[in-house]
């Protein structure tokens, strides 16, 4: 059973009747803090909507992804203290069910190539931004970039408290203090639960939507039975699955009833699935 359903249940629905066009902000604290972030010119040239195709037994099929969401997505679960588990799982998946089904391919290439790519930068980010907010540190107090952190704490204790550069200094420190500590959250973020169902909508809305439940349904079984997860990972991607799948349900739905009336034959599950619960 999943955890806070009447929590779930009111957040789904706000969010859908609210515009899609807002944006949905990460927490500032109101402390000013600077934009450490630098533009990569590799993915100023990337194209917002991407194709990805599975060839499978002759049959093509076409999953639309928007990489600036995806990427996004990526993000915010990392935010989380959940991308690097999450993609491990990705990459498992890609390599065990590639060319196993007619949109696995597509599917699971997409997913961990971005996860893969999104915890790469964002571990190299956040070295970068504790270099620089060091660096910055050391300059508000007129120190030397080799100073120690003794020099910098006895550096500090000289100055006024009620002085601007004080004040910076312990700006500098709550953000630290942010990027160094190993958040584990147990519930998505506001914007992992968007972007979750942003993607689960882009799904429902594809040319294949019925063929990307086979994929879908893996990845969902997948995130919560993985072997070694622990309690809180569950919870959390148990959370994350459930807002990816709920606009894909219709869909869902509607290809039961066409089984139903014998219109589709399901295919046989993949052979040497991947025992994720052992």
């Amino acid at each position: 059973m999943l955890n806070h359903n009447l929590f779930k249940i009111l957040v789904f629905f706000c969010i859908f009747a609210s515009c899609s066009a807002v944006t949905l902000a990460q927490e500032s604290s109101g402390d000013d803090k600077q934009k450490l972030q630098v533009d990569d010119p590799q993915e100023a040239e990337e194209q917002e909507t991407e194709n990805e195709v599975s060839v499978f037994q002759g049959e093509e099929v076409r999953i639309s992804f928007n990489n600036y969401e995806l990427k996004d997505l990526f993000v915010a679960i990392f935010e989380d203290g959940r991308l690097e588990t999450l993609n491990k799982i990705n990459e498992e998946l890609f390599d065990t069910y590639i060319d196993k089904c007619s949109a696995c391919t597509a599917f699971f290439k997409k997913l961990s190539r971005t996860s893969s790519k999104v915890l790469d930068r964002q571990i190299k980010k956040t070295e970068k931004d504790v270099g620089l907010l060091k660096a910055k540190w050391k300059e508000t107090l007129h120190l030397a970039e080799d100073a120690t952190d003794e020099e910098m704490l006895a550096a500090e204790k000289e100055l006024d408290p009620n002085s601007d550069d004080f004040e910076l200094i312990q700006k500098i420190k709550k953000r630290l203090s942010r990027l160094q500590t190993d958040v584990k959250e147990r519930e998505p973020n506001i914007s992992v639960v968007q972007g979750s169902i942003d993607l689960g909508r882009r799904f429902s809305e594809s040319l294949h939507a019925e063929k990307i439940l086979e994929p879908l349904d893996i990845y969902m079984n997948a995130i919560t039975t993985h072997e070694g997860l622990t309690q809180g990972e569950k919870e959390y991607f148990e959370l994350f699955g459930y807002y990816l799948n709920q606009p894909m349900e219709p869909v869902r739905k509607e290809l039961k009833k066409k089984i139903q009336a014998g219109q589709i034959v399901l295919p046989k599950k993949p052979e040497n699935e991947l025992n994720f619960s052992s």
